[in-house]
């Protein structure tokens, strides 16, 4: 049987309204697939915002650390080149310092002090003899000739100076007697405690070497015969 006209109104007004609940059930569903793309969008898009500061600070980091790691190479370089160059210029001077005394002990009132002092502790009854460098004893045979009649002047091509007295034998070395003496004045002065008392000993080094030559000197002048060891006969 066919429907009449309301039925069939009735039918169309059904199916339009089913329709348009689908239509509407599908647009809610993409919206809701929009919403959901959008609110996963922003989440990526925040993620992404968050992992990029991430690895920026990261990147600061990684960076601050390898400036800090390369300021720390360079001054630690620094440091150690100027303890070398402090090293090199202390080792320098104190080398120079020992050669202006060796210079001096071996000048002639200064040789001939010492050995006078000496001729006057030691017995000269029998023949003894005395090496000295060229210059000096050229110098002093002309002078000591008719001061000690008993000792021989000899002249050897070394700095040192030797006496013999029968089987005695005593040498004096001004390298070696300089070296000691720096020795003793480095040692009072603590100069290995640190590098500013080192550059403080050298400062005072040089300001007093006079008065510091003076006073060494007079010390080895007054004691000639520590100054002499006995060597090996």
């Amino acid at each position: 049987m066919l429907p009449t006209r309301p039925e069939k109104l009735l039918t169309q007004a059904i199916d339009n309204v089913l329709i348009r609940a689908k239509f509407k059930q599908s647009h809610d569903y993409h919206e809701r697939l929009i919403n959901q793309a959008k609110k996963q969008a922003k989440k990526i898009i925040i993620a992404a915002q968050t992992e990029k500061e991430k690895i920026f600070n990261q990147a600061k980091i990684h960076g601050y650390c390898q400036g800090i790691n390369q300021t720390s190479t360079a001054l630690a370089l620094f440091i150690q080149a100027y303890q070398d160059l402090n090293h090199t210029l202390y080792n320098d001077i104190i080398k120079q310092i020992e050669q202006t005394l060796i210079q001096f002990l071996l000048t002639e009132p200064v040789i001939e002090q010492l050995l006078l002092n000496l001729m006057a502790k030691i017995d000269l009854q029998q023949q003894s003899k005395i090496y000295l460098p060229e210059k000096l004893a050229t110098a002093f045979s002309e002078r000591w000739s008719d001061k000690f009649s008993n000792l021989k002047l000899t002249s050897h091509k070394e700095n040192g100076i030797v006496l013999e007295m029968g089987n005695e034998i005593l040498y004096f070395s001004p390298e070696k007697s300089v070296t000691e003496m720096m020795k003793n004045i480095i040692a009072d002065q603590q100069i290995a405690a640190s590098n500013q008392q080192q550059i403080d000993c050298i400062t005072e080094l040089q300001e007093n070497l006079a008065k510091t030559l003076q006073q060494q000197f007079e010390d080895y002048l007054t004691a000639s015969e520590q100054s002499l060891p006995k060597t090996d006969r």
